[in-house]
């Protein structure tokens, strides 16, 4: 039984990504055991741009407590926040652990990038998993995962080895592609998906089936990220290699024009 550790996004909770991931954990669950945590920053309404409560009221989904590994969207400008997500995942992989792979939506797939970093690159100067007692993971599986630009925060300056496995929405306007395309450059082989929708994890059964496959597949020991038909429609590989590039005009609307991946890693 393979146990995975699951990471889920911004202003969510445990509770929701169990269920984003129900009809996953259902085709594999014979063979693989999630494990859901909940992060340790409670968001509040002010921490939520356009929230209609009072600034200090704690914001809520599903009745539970809305969530985050640091309280802004897209950077990590709050440092404290991020230091003590990284002491509350220590401690989660040395009294909750072994985990062979680990699982991250949104924010929670940023995040969990920089564990398996962290995990791989122990040595490097500013690592905030120095020492513990955990082994490097096997796989990562990282849906609408994005670059997170914190200039305090280590990042390692050599590929990261562990297998990845990218998975992106062609119509995801959360996220601009570029720091979608810009997390793979990080890895040593990053695997790249694309499904037809925008900022969510995919339920399809074609989608569910492919995962589901994937996870399954880690415990052979002949395990490779390359495993698995792709689900990858034809036409969603065609536009995500002339990817938009989003930038937002005065009136906030989507400015599209087109760039191939390398020229949005600054590799072309």
């Amino acid at each position: 039984m393979k146990r995975v550790l699951a990471i889920h996004g911004h202003s969510q909770c445990a509770q929701s990504l169990r269920y984003k991931l129900s009809a996953i954990e259902q085709a594999c669950q014979d063979t693989v055991e999630f494990v859901y945590v909940d992060a340790p920053h409670i968001l509040l309404a002010v921490d939520l741009p356009g929230a209609v409560l009072p600034e200090t009221s704690a914001v809520t989904i599903s009745g539970q407590p809305a969530r985050a590994w640091w309280r802004f969207l897209y950077t990590m400008r709050d440092v404290d926040a991020v230091h003590k997500s990284f002491e509350y995942i220590r401690r989660v992989l040395e009294e909750q652990g072994p985990f062979d792979g680990i699982l991250g939506f949104s924010q929670g797939a940023s995040f969990a990038a920089m564990i398996v970093a962290h995990l791989e690159n122990q040595d490097m100067p500013g690592c905030l998993l120095r020492g513990v007692n955990h082994p490097q993971f096997q796989f990562a599986i990282l849906i609408s995962g994005f670059f997170a630009p914190c200039d305090v925060v280590a990042i390692p300056q050599v590929p990261i080895r562990t297998p990845s496995l990218h998975v992106f929405g062609i119509h995801d306007i959360m996220v601009s592609p570029e720091n979608m395309a810009r997390l793979t450059t990080y890895f040593e082989s990053p695997r790249v998906e694309v499904h037809a929708g925008g900022h969510f994890i995919p339920r399809t059964q074609a989608w569910t089936r492919f995962i589901a496959a994937y996870l399954r597949s880690t415990a052979d020991p002949s395990f490779t990220a390359t495993v698995g038909t792709s689900p990858t429609l034809k036409i969603c590989r065609h536009e995500f290699l002339s990817m938009r590039k989003s930038t937002e005009g005065l009136d906030g609307r989507v400015r599209p024009y087109t760039a191939t991946p390398a020229e949005i890693a600054g590799t072309a």
